[in-house]
């Protein structure tokens, strides 16, 4: 409704009535109709609008200002990557997915990239392992420099020798193995390689070569067995060398008086200067020899029998029988004086 205003409009009372209660009056009031009053009454005005953004909030703020009425909102506009689609009723802002940014790690070997927390991405340091001491990892402005402080080995033999080592394939050094041939043996422990015999030596023991130009032992003979050269090595014969001794003692006239200090068992037949023997060896003899006492000298002198004054044996009795033609001259000796006389069997 319009209220008019003229020079007789307060001097004739208006209908409806105008009621101002001065003591309230106030600028800005409005003239509101009340029903009670059935007049128009100064009201305070509770309806000015201002527009102002949340005291504290984070953001830009979207009110600019407003004057004379007139509200003033600042523009919303999109960045890069970012799009704004009005409708009648919202402004819908959206995001180009391709700026959705991540990481990933190429290849087939360890990845840097470890994670992405929020608008963080997380990348794995590159260190070296605990305890390594060939490796050094370096940073420039635009590079990462890892260098390897390791040697690059080789090996060579010194000396004329035989040489152990073999070469070297990739990181791998090789070394040839040491073996022997024979009675030998290779002991191998944590500092030493050791070659030593593999054989165990008694007193009077032979080493000699086999046919691959090996050394072994011989095993000892029997007692007095002789060493030969069999069909393919040295070995001891099968016979065995037995030596034993007796005495003679010669008359005045250097002819034969006893015989004695036999072997146990052996026996002695004497006719004249012929002494038959009987022994219990069981083989043919096979050598005999003299050492007559010579006692000016107070030595034994050698001597062996003659064609004169044979040694024999009795075909019929090989093995238990033997004969010696002896004077004392033959046997080195004086007379009344005596001889020794070494047999072998």
């Amino acid at each position: 409704m319009s209220i008019n205003a003229g020079s007789s409009v307060f001097t004739n009372q208006p209908v409806p009535a105008f009621k101002l209660d001065t003591t309230t009056l106030a600028g800005g009031d409005l003239l509101v109709f009340d029903d009670a009053e059935q007049a128009f009454v100064n009201t305070t005005n509770t309806n000015n609008t201002s527009v102002t953004s949340i005291p504290g909030a984070p953001g830009s703020e979207i009110y600019l200002s407003a004057v004379d009425g007139v509200l003033t909102f600042r523009n919303i506009v999109a960045g890069a990557g970012v799009t704004i689609t009005e409708s009648a009723n919202a402004l819908t802002i959206s995001a180009d997915p391709s700026n959705q940014i991540s990481a990933v790690n190429l290849g087939s070997g360890q990845g840097v990239f470890e994670s992405k927390d929020g608008f963080e991405l997380r990348f794995k340091s590159i260190n070296t392992a605990a305890g390594n001491i060939n490796l050094s990892i370096s940073s420039t402005s635009n590079e990462i420099q890892i260098q390897n402080l390791a040697e690059i080995n080789t090996g060579t033999n010194t000396g004329t020798g035989a040489g152990v080592f073999r070469g070297k394939t990739g990181e791998t050094l090789e070394f040839k193995s040491v073996v022997v041939n024979g009675d030998l043996a290779v002991a191998d422990n944590a500092d030493d390689v050791t070659i030593s015999s593999n054989y165990t030596l008694t007193q009077d023991q032979l080493v000699l070569g086999d046919t691959a130009t090996n050394l072994k032992t011989l095993a000892n003979g029997p007692v007095g067995s002789i060493l030969k050269v069999g069909s393919t090595d040295l070995e001891w014969s099968d016979s065995e060398v037995q030596g034993y001794t007796f005495r003679v003692t010669f008359e005045q006239d250097g002819g034969v008086d006893v015989a004695d200090q036999l072997p146990a068992g052996w026996t002695t037949n004497i006719t004249g200067n012929l002494i038959t023997v009987t022994h219990t060896v069981g083989k043919p003899l096979r050598q005999l020899a003299y050492w007559g006492h010579d006692s000016v000298t107070s030595t034994l002198r050698y001597r062996q029998p003659t064609g004169t004054h044979q040694v024999t044996i009795p075909t019929g009795n090989l093995n238990d029988k033997f004969a010696i033609n002896v004077i004392s001259q033959v046997a080195g000796a004086e007379v009344n004086g005596y001889a020794i006389v070494s047999v072998q069997f």
